[in-house]
């Protein structure tokens, strides 16, 4: 999978969620488990990765567009573990952000 291209179309889906403040920190969680995927990827999922590298027509799924080729693709990859671990990153985020506004606040009425 063309790396950039995989996480462009991983970004614009990921946008989709309605993260609001929690994208950034979900997002980079989300490319470095694809990335530790794709260094051992599984015989089906090298298969899929290779014909998507090889052409920008449209090889698996003809009567798909390649964005929807490539999110088909993430799935496949990602785990039910990863799934919990992009939950959590994204839970996580939204949590240290809104204690941070919260002492932000205090120190202001002080």
């Amino acid at each position: 999978m063309r790396e950039a291209a995989s996480f462009t179309q991983l970004q614009q889906w990921m946008e989709s969620w309605n993260l609001g403040a929690a994208l950034e920190d979900t997002y980079t969680i989300a490319r470095r488990l694809i990335r530790v995927h794709l260094a051992q990827p599984t015989p089906a999922q090298q298969t899929l990765i290779e014909m998507l590298l090889t052409s920008d027509a449209q090889v698996v799924k003809p009567d798909e567009p390649i964005q929807q080729q490539i999110v088909a693709v993430l799935l496949e990859m990602l785990t039910r573990e990863d799934w919990q671990t992009i939950a959590t990153a994204a839970s996580q985020s939204i949590a240290e952000r809104v204690m941070t506004e919260q002492t932000q606040a205090k120190t202001a009425i002080v």
